[in-house]
């Protein structure tokens, strides 16, 4: 079903960067989150919206890697406006990607008929909301305050907040797409059919099929004796 390779490619989407260069490139997340979207998209529809977001995401995560290696190569110092601006909105856009993919989860999720991980997705559709526009903001208000000469200390001062914030949304995502690929990906699906109308069989119904049968099993025997 591809959970486990979007699994694998959002958590490149976490931040890795030493002397200016993120060593998670966000621009191969992407490409891995896509690979795993299309190939849920031969079952499922749910995924249409978000990748198609996706491009969006690994066009801007290539130019901001590019422009990353370039400055840290010698190419001078990334212009505040630059950084500030395309900076800012890059991790808006990665934020609404982020709420995107956790909407297809819900709808696929609602389909299977596993409402846990429903109410999960949704939850983690709003605090990946809130994570990461306060995480934005809280940077962008450092950034502001800094070129204005004022001493920046405290909770607005203090990187480590919204690095924090950033790191939790992804954390939350990740983890949910790891419970789709527990819940949904079963042994087969990879030669389940191209049905996007086709209500997939969950690990509730296995069990359930299976208590059936020894309860038939049982019923046989006490017949024979």
């Amino acid at each position: 079903m591809g959970f486990g390779t979007m699994f694998f490619g959002f958590l490149f989407l976490a931040k890795a960067v030493y002397a200016g260069v993120d060593f998670l490139p966000d621009f191969a997340g992407y490409c891995l989150l896509l690979t795993g979207m299309k190939t849920a998209g031969k079952h499922c529809d749910c995924f249409d919206f978000s990748w198609f977001a996706g491009i969006g995401g690994l066009i801007l995560s290539a130019v901001k890697f590019a422009a990353e290696l370039y400055y840290a190569v010698g190419g001078g110092t990334m212009s505040v406006g630059f950084d500030r601006i395309f900076g800012g909105f890059y991790e808006i856009y990665t934020v609404f990607f982020a709420v995107s993919l956790m909407i297809s989860l819900f709808r696929i999720e609602k389909q299977t008929e596993l409402p846990k991980l429903c109410r999960r997705s949704v939850t983690n559709a709003v605090l990946t909301g809130l994570f990461g526009i306060s995480s934005t903001a809280l940077l962008i208000a450092s950034s502001l305050f800094t070129e204005t000469g004022r001493e920046v200390s405290g909770f607005l001062g203090n990187s480590a907040i919204p690095a924090a914030l950033s790191l939790l949304w992804v954390i939350l995502d990740a983890a949910n797409l790891f419970s789709c690929y527990m819940w949904i990906c079963l042994e087969g699906d990879e030669e389940m059919e191209d049905n996007k109308n086709r209500k997939y069989k969950t690990p509730f119904d296995i069990v359930e099929q299976g208590n059936r049968k020894r309860a038939e099993n049982g019923g046989k025997g006490s017949k024979k004796r």
